[in-house]
């Protein structure tokens, strides 16, 4: 393999400007989007009331400093000492702007320093025998002294505008009040281009940059007192935003803080309005401030367990919203409510309703961080074997009532939420291994089952234990007993990082190695490629051509699990990038294979089709795959009637529906097909939301679609962006939807006003 840093030409359709794409494997949040990825929302009424956009939070390091006990007197305090910080630390663009003066100023003074020594071609003599500079000289002390005179009033207009934002603050939390920031919020539901919208930013991007835990505070009054539902739910979704910037930032409330905070999050869960919608966000806003809680003050909140148990006994899916992300607390707070909590969630468990999936899943959650706290906590090891009985029995009997792809979908938000647990609270070996035992138990209920245990079990236990492989030895017969050793996942990383791209394959393909390595493979190969993809390195054309027929191969693979079979896809977008994009050859193997499997392996093939988040030629690849592909995808878009069965199908269906139409867009002929489709859609959504299979299904293909509109951004042109755009506003209108789902509709459609503003840029 020849790797090396190298740039490379980007070719595009019709002069169409196509970026580079990352596909990358996603176990992100599912329940909000990122901030800072998106602009302002224009779905029209009832949509543009949620409208508001969130801005990107600034500035680094622990908070310092406490304020004072009165809140007013003790945020003026604090406001005028980060003035001069706002000038030089917090406020990242005018210290940059500063910087960059003060910089140039210097860089000047010894540019013409070197030009009096060495260039005495640019000095003539004059009539009185006294230098004068020539006029390219007088050109660059112009040019010079225009330059500072500009970054001065620069730093100057930032300076007055930090100025001007510190006096704003200073006005918003004069009181106590929530009114003001209330007022600030409902500016951030106007358009982009209004003056409101920009200052109203400005001025809450500042205080979320120095001010954090006062604005925090506001917030969550806002949510308490405001009586606009809207201004309501979009202060809890900024609070949350702002949580989780000042956790990345290692960012510690201050005691004074949290007393504040403390009854104020408290209250705001006991209200009789805060659905379930909000404290699905809640749960991680209780977690962060039950960390520094746990870290920074007396590390007790005996209150916080009291909520939990009353939820428990009067709102069980509540509790375990609350309980499941906290961080290790001390033993007595489970103790009030561990019983209760072990109660209602086997009640759930083993009570499985068709319209409550993730009811479910998250009962499941609850019981295994319930029994990862009582294993932190070294007691009580006789309720961590009650959890352990009641999550086997009910893994079991789903099992025995034909329903065992419930509970697959049930182990995948197990490990989806053990990925991010895992990193955040560091389980020791003991955790690790109740969450193995419990695989291990259930690893015989059915085939599929035991794929989903093994790769739980292999994700806790990666730390903690080597792996054990059989390698016949070099230089021995085939016919001798093969010889066992232990070879960490260190030393197979090694392995990987020395063979070529077509090496690591031939390793996915073969049938002789364990299937831990083979993930690991093709993994190792997806990280190759991706580096190749986004100019990190560049691999030889020759190697990927090399890939292409052994990845034809491996797609009709039998027993790749679910997920290496995603990782798959992935490979097979990069070297689908590389050749129909960048080289602009036609796929014909991949072609082939979609049209042949369009009706024996429907689910593998639909799969693949979606991966393909590029630009594809229309009429040798596009329409002899839809020729075959888009009547199994029409066929199976009629909408279950039974969600206890296997529905992902069904899933699949709708993302395959979706990404044929973006495909479709630009050929003529295939105008009526797309009007087809797109209506199909519609009705299936309609007969799934009256039906209440919403959670199960629909979100669920909600979700697909936002991650494949991520992918496919790089290329979507105006034609691309309006159908999306009115797809959504079609689905968004569907009588009877959650709030749920229309979040992520309308995270799609903050997705598209931003992609129609960046392709607007690009536009000569």
């Amino acid at each position: 393999m020849a790797a090396k840093t190298k740039g490379k030409k980007t070719n595009g359709k019709d002069g169409r400007e196509r970026k580079k794409l990352h596909v990358s494997e996603s176990d992100s949040d599912e329940t909000l989007a990122r901030a800072d990825d998106f602009s302002h929302l224009a779905l029209g009424s009832p949509v543009e009331l949620l409208a508001f956009d969130l801005v990107t939070l600034g500035g680094k390091g622990k908070g310092k400093g406490k304020a004072a006990k009165e809140r007013p007197f003790g945020v003026v305090i604090r406001v005028m000492r980060s003035k001069a910080r706002s000038y030089t630390s917090e406020n990242g663009e005018s210290n940059a702007k500063c910087d960059k003066s003060s910089k140039a100023n210097t860089q000047t003074h010894k540019t013409l320093n070197k030009r009096k020594i060495e260039s005495s071609s640019d000095v003539l003599p004059s009539q009185n025998g006294v230098a004068t500079p020539s006029k390219k000289m007088r050109k660059g002390d112009r040019a010079d002294k225009n330059y500072r005179e500009q970054e001065t009033k620069s730093a100057e207009s930032a300076m007055a505008e930090s100025s001007s934002l510190m006096l704003k603050a200073t006005e918003l939390f004069a009181t106590p009040c929530h009114e003001a920031l209330e007022h600030v919020l409902s500016q951030l539901c106007l358009g982009q281009e209004t003056t409101e919208f920009k200052a109203a930013r400005a001025l809450y991007n500042y205080c979320s940059s120095n001010l954090a835990d006062s604005i925090a505070i506001k917030l969550l009054k806002v949510y308490r007192f405001s009586s606009n539902g809207v201004v309501r739910f979009q202060s809890l979704f900024l609070l949350s935003e702002l949580l989780s910037e000042l956790r990345n930032r290692n960012f510690e409330l201050p005691g004074d803080a949290l007393d504040e905070i403390k009854p104020l999050l408290l209250s705001c869960l006991t209200m009789q309005e805060t659905d379930e919608s909000e404290i699905v966000i809640f749960r991680r806003i209780v977690a962060f401030v039950t960390y520094n809680v746990m870290i920074l003050d007396d590390g007790r909140w005996d209150e916080l367990s009291d909520c939990i148990f009353e939820f428990a006994d009067i709102d069980p899916i509540k509790a375990f919203h609350v309980f499941v992300d906290l961080p290790p607390v001390y033993a007595n707070f489970i103790y009030r409510f561990m019983h209760m909590i072990l109660e209602k969630a086997e009640k759930v468990l083993l009570n499985p309703e068709q319209d409550r999936a993730g009811d479910w899943s998250l009962a499941l959650e609850t019981l295994v961080k319930l029994g990862i706290q009582l294993l932190d906590s070294e007691l009580r090891i006789d309720v961590v074997k009650n959890v352990l009985a009641v999550l086997v029995k009910s893994a079991s009997e789903l099992v025995e009532k034909g329903m065992e792809q419930f509970l697959l979908r049930g182990l995948e938000g197990l490990e989806r939420f053990l990925v991010r647990d895992k990193d955040l609270f560091n389980y020791n070996k003991e955790q690790c291994d109740f969450v193995s035992g419990f695989m291990f138990k259930i690893r015989e209920l059915g085939e599929h089952t035991k794929d989903a245990a093994k790769k739980i079990n292999r994700l806790v236990k990666s730390l903690h234990n080597p792996v054990t492989i059989l390698q016949q030895p070099q230089g021995q017969p085939q016919e001798q007993p093969q010889e066992q050793r232990v070879v960490s996942d260190r030393e197979r990383f090694n392995t990987l990082n020395s063979l070529s791209p077509l090496e690591i394959l031939r390793i996915f393909e073969s049938n002789d190695q364990e299937e831990s390595f083979r993930d690991m493979a093709i993994r190792r190969l997806n990280l190759l490629l991706s580096e190749h993809t986004s100019k990190d390195v560049e691999i030889e054309i020759s190697v990927i051509r090399e890939l292409q027929p052994l990845l034809i191969s491996c797609l009709s693979k039998e027993g790749i699990s679910e997920s290496m079979f995603k990782v798959l896809g992935e490979v097979v977008y990069h070297v689908a990038y590389e050749m129909m994009n960048l080289q602009v050859e036609v796929w014909y193997g991949l072609r082939d294979y979609l049209v042949s499997k369009s009706q024996t392996e429907f689910e593998r093939a639909v799969y693949i089709f979606q991966c393909l988040t590029i630009w594809l030629e229309e009429d040798k690849f596009v329409v002899p795959v839809m020729e075959s592909l888009l009547p199994e995808i029409t066929a199976r878009l009629n909408p279950p009637t039974e969600v206890l069965v296997d529905n992902s199908c069904w899933v699949l269906a709708f993302v395959g529906a979706f990404c044929a139409i973006i495909h479709m867009l630009e050929i003529t002929s295939r105008a009526e097909s797309v009007k087809e489709i797109a209506d199909k859609i519609i009705d299936s959504v309609i007969k799934l939301v009256e039906r209440g299979m919403e959670v199960g299904l629909v979100r669920r293909g909600f979700r697909d679609v936002e991650s494949i509109v991520k992918k496919h951004d790089g290329w979507f042109a105006n034609k691309e962006y309006e159908f999306v755009k009115g797809l959504v506003q079609r689905l968004y209108e569907i009588k009877g939807m959650t709030m749920e789902s229309k979040m992520v509709l309308w995270r799609i459609n903050l997705l598209v006003d931003r992609g129609v503003a960046e392709f607007a840029k690009q536009i000569p």
